[in-house]
């Protein structure tokens, strides 16, 4: 996923993703790779690993996920909490897009 962000709101997305890398620490499921991007007109791209394919994308229905839910949904308080933080952060978001693609093998 390719991520343009409104400017001046790099600072508070960071702090969001702290919040969602310690849900994701505590579970032991493992999140996105990040990279800052030096060119382009996006700010970061973040890289999720599909050990199972595309139903990975499924987030709702995925065991990983759905631990990783509920304890952000702890860390936060209540469900509302965790929904409205991921709200901030989609408020952040100017543009996105996605794309699938797989590694090639030697």
């Amino acid at each position: 996923m390719l991520i343009d962000f409104k400017q001046g709101t790099v600072g508070k997305v960071q702090d969001i993703i702290k919040q969602y890398e310690a849900a994701g620490k505590e579970t032991g499921t493992p999140g996105p790779e990040l990279y800052c991007m030096s060119t382009g007109e996006y700010d970061a791209m973040a890289i999720w690993k599909l050990d199972k394919g595309p139903s990975d994308m499924e987030w709702e229905m995925s065991p990983n996920d759905i631990k990783w839910w509920d304890a952000f949904v702890k860390q936060q308080g209540s469900v509302e909490a965790a929904q409205k933080l991921q709200q901030e952060f989609a408020g952040y978001v100017n543009k996105s897009t996605s794309y699938l693609s797989r590694k090639v093998k030697d």
